[in-house]
């Protein structure tokens, strides 16, 4: 059966080998056991630091497994060619010159050939030209049980006579079905938009008055049913939230308890909102035991339920982000095999934002539906985000202290605290200034960021997200290399229709790939009554973002990711102590052995047999040398040097013995983060990066870090980004 992943190297939880830092590779390090072999996966600093200094790498090849093949309910219109525009032009000095292009060109790497589709013409057949586009396009959300149903009933095709006119202005517009994303972007499944045959088709049949040659009370519906998740269990909060007018934006986390006493997979889910009028758009994050009391605690500490929380969970490390819900969104069911891993004890809080821009503040109790899945041992599924920058000067025409983008900054801070404002950090992350958009007083600004990929494994399913006056978002692979291929493409953004969109072709990420995050807002979608102001990064609904997500499978027993012919590689890297032949010889004699590594109840007359064959400092040199290759240069040789001093002790070297122990507990694992914390320090790592600190922030990072890395430590993998950028935010922001 399947387990947590439980680290097996000293600073497994942190850094990865050299290879991966120095090639900015994918965000997991695969380790296996000597006693049986077993993969695990372990998250590592080293992406942290990538995302936030490195300069973005040229993509490699990505896998097209599949050709894109097209039917009635996935097909491009293929009489029209695409008319999506890309985004604006980005800026050429938001990040290095030589990782990205000014500006994006179409991609070179095309499907085979589109599926010849006879169009759809009305005439006089209901029944054989009309019904089936319903039937293929609407039922599903629509048909009773379905997420539309509440909006508008479709069962037969008297609904369809009696709301005809109104239908048809909704597809003239393309107001329904939504479908925001372009043909620019991958073919998804469940694409339900109409092709202009088929639009012209509804427009010939209610034109004609909508006649029918069925009877009105054929049944309209999906041949896969409506759109909804089979659920195990519904479960709510530990507690409702009940908020105030008078916190317009507030964003709040809820616990919500898994109560499950053996290890499980979650095959899908579904938020669902309560108060919907309120609900603005919710996250969620897959918790581990070790911080269910730091949750509990902030919970204690809020009388208005579950506890305040910009920028993040507000938890020190552990969550798995896994959830993204807005309007439109529809319930996730993973792909068959595949799972995201849930252990006795872990819990899931949901960060959900609540806008009040209403007369009053209804009690709110959302709930997550979950469905278990049967097997075990099954792929895993991880959830990055990537972030780029958001900075909308007011117009040439505006004035008004807030466009002064000082004085925005400090509301903003005000409002949300420094975790929900990341502006400023996002922007270094991305080699980005706000003296970039100073010219862009037209009402249009853009941003671009190219970000490493974080986990190699095939896509499993693509997300972009901005606030009210995003107007296009684009997701581009490898940029500017022969290897281009735009992911998402939404040129006309829609804030009331955000999906998770699954690709049909089978695209792996490998290490060393890159996502070009493209940008675009226009101020004239912004509220009139609202007061001119500079919009940047920050949580309110007012202000902006530019944030999307890749869901990856991570193959079992593979490096996700490996090129076909090289078959499947070794997913492993054996984590060994190096000992000089006469320190080994002398343990063999002694009846020990650290290759492999003791089991518990063989640690102690090892380190017995350890230090009768050998000095002290020679020990902690051996056990710093395999921190040392893990490093990869990570850190310099002063905290290598505190390393070794501090390992040349015998309960140094029980306690690194034992937290390679496939069963650790986290009071074994915490010895070694504590060493951890106190040697690295994460300012140096981040400088080494390129990420230089202002000498007012680097005692503020190193604490916080230092959190952090001994956490991070103990459950074996960090925290998700946005919480990183909490921790270090005040830091930069001089709190």
């Amino acid at each position: 059966m399947a387990s947590r992943c439980v680290p097996h190297g000293p600073v497994a939880a942190l850094v990865a080998a050299s290879d991966f830092v120095t090639t900015f590779r994918s965000e997991t390090w695969e380790i296996s056991t000597y006693d049986s072999g077993m993969k695990c996966r372990v998250w590592v600093l080293a992406i942290f630091l990538v995302v936030l200094g490195a300069t973005a790498c040229l993509g490699s090849d990505i896998d097209v497994v599949a050709s894109a093949t097209q039917d009635l309910g996935t097909a491009s219109d293929s009489v029209t060619a695409p008319t999506a525009p890309p985004p604006a032009a980005v800026l050429p000095t938001a990040v290095p010159p030589t990782a990205v292009p000014t500006a994006s060109p179409e991609p070179t790497a095309t499907p085979g050939p589109p599926t010849v589709i006879e169009p759809v013409v009305f005439n006089d057949d209901f029944g054989t030209s009309i019904a089936p586009i319903f039937a293929d396009n609407c039922a599903s959300c629509h048909n009773a049980g379905g997420p539309g149903a509440a909006h508008w009933r479709l069962e037969q095709a008297a609904d369809l006579v009696e709301t005809h006119a109104w239908i048809t202005d909704a597809v003239s517009t393309g107001y329904m079905p939504p479908w925001p994303a372009s043909d620019l972007s991958l073919i998804f499944h469940d694409n339900r938009s109409l092709r202009n045959d088929e639009i012209e088709a509804i427009r010939a049949w209610s034109g004609a008055g909508a006649p029918l040659d069925v009877a009105d009370t054929t049944r309209i519906s999906s041949s896969t049913g409506v759109v909804a998740l089979d659920a195990d269990v519904e479960i709510g909060p530990l507690e409702p939230f009940q908020g105030s007018t008078a916190v317009a934006d507030d964003y709040r986390c809820l616990i919500y308890e898994l109560d499950i006493d053996e290890p499980r997979w979650l095959s899908g889910y579904e938020f669902v909102p309560d108060q919907t009028q309120i609900v603005h758009h919710a996250i969620g994050y897959l918790a581990p035991g070790s911080v269910r009391e730091d949750a509990q605690r902030l919970s204690d500490e809020d009388d208005l339920g579950g506890w305040s929380c910009y920028g993040g969970s507000g938890l020190r490390s552990g969550n798995a982000l896994f959830l993204g819900w807005a309007p439109g969104q529809l319930p996730t069911a993973l792909p068959d095999g595949s799972g995201m891993l849930v252990e006795p004890g872990d819990f899931i809080v949901l960060q959900i934002h609540y806008h009040f821009d209403t007369a009053d503040a209804p009690e709110d109790v959302s709930t997550i539906k979950l469905d278990w899945a049967d097997g075990q041992d099954l792929d895993e599924i991880v959830t990055d985000t990537y972030l780029g920058p958001a900075e909308i000067p007011c117009t040439a025409e505006e004035t008004g202290p807030l466009c002064d983008r000082d004085v925005a900054l400090a509301r903003a801070y005000e409002m949300y605290g420094v975790q929900g404002v990341q502006a400023d950090l996002i922007n270094q992350v991305c080699r980005a200034k706000p003296e970039d958009f100073a010219d862009m007083t037209e009402g249009i600004a853009s941003s671009t960021c190219t970000i490493p990929v974080r986990s190699a494994g095939e896509i499993i399913s693509v997300f972009g997200h901005q606030h009210e006056i995003g107007k296009s978002v684009r997701m581009t692979l490898n940029a500017g290399t022969p290897r281009e291929r735009i992911l998402l493409d939404i040129p006309d953004w829609d804030f009331d229709w955000q999906y998770n969109y699954y690709p049909i072709e089978s695209i792996v990420l490998r290490p060393g790939d890159t996502v070009q995050l493209d940008c675009v807002w226009d101020r004239s979608r912004r509220a009139s009554d609202l007061e001119p102001a500079y919009i940047l990064w920050a949580d309110g609904t007012n202000d902006e973002m530019c944030f999307a997500t890749i869901a990856t499978r991570q193959a079992t027993g593979a490096q996700p990711g490996a090129p076909e012919d090289e078959g499947l590689a070794d997913a492993g890297t054996d984590v060994g102590f190096a000992l000089p032949p006469e320190i080994e010889a002398c343990l063999q004699d002694a009846g020990s052995s650290l290759a492999p590594p003791p089991q518990r109840d063989e640690v102690d007359a090892t380190v017995e047999a350890l230090f009768a064959c050998a000095e002290p400092t020679v020990i902690g040199e051996i056990m710093t040398s395999v921190l040392a290759d893990n490093f990869g240069g990570l850190v310099g040789a002063d905290s290598l040097a505190c390393l070794s001093d501090v390992l040349a002790t015998p309960d140094a070297v029980r306690s690194m013995l034992a937290f390679t122990l496939d069963d650790a507990a986290a009071d074994e694992r915490l010895p070694v983060g504590e060493l951890v914390g106190d040697c690295v320090s994460l300012s140096d790592a981040l400088a080494a990066f390129g990420f230089t600190l202002p000498d007012s922030a680097t005692d503020c990072v190193d604490d916080a870090g230092r959190l952090l890395l001994v956490q991070a430590t103990i459950d074996g993998e960090l925290p998700e980004q946005q919480t990183l950028f909490g921790a270090i935010s005040p830091c930069l922001a001089g709190g």
